[in-house]
């Protein structure tokens, strides 16, 4: 187990992602990445969404982030906390940037340097 989050969960995000055109990124973050977590800890999903623009993608964000969290409660054992990442917010970027895990990546998205150096995946 790599911390608080199981080889498998992070095998469950990738190949549902997949299925997600809108998924640009997911990465980990939180307790059960940084450690200190409980076995009662959600797990905290930070999600990078595609749009035109700015404002397009924090549309789709909104409008579809409540049904992702909802997936992926169904397919994991673990309480699923998500929330959309942009480059200049304020609480969940600097946390994936301190020590978040990318878990999924699309193929051929470039994005900012989250620093998600913990490992990861392409999609």
């Amino acid at each position: 187990m790599e911390k608080g989050l199981q080889p498998h969960w992070s095998e469950t995000i990738r190949a549902w992602a997949t299925g997600q055109p809108l998924v640009l990124e997911v990465h980990a973050f939180g307790s059960r990445v940084k450690g200190g977590y409980r076995t009662d800890s959600d797990l905290d999903l930070a999600f990078v969404v595609d749009g035109q623009d700015e404002g397009e993608q924090l549309g789709n964000a909104i409008c579809l982030l409540p049904a992702w969290r909802a997936e992926l409660q169904a397919l994991l054992p673990v309480k699923v906390h998500a929330q959309s990442m942009f480059d200049d917010d304020v609480v969940v970027a600097p946390a994936v940037r301190e020590h978040g895990m990318l878990v999924f990546r699309r193929d051929g998205v470039t994005s900012p340097d989250w620093g998600s150096g913990q490992g990861g995946a392409e999609g």
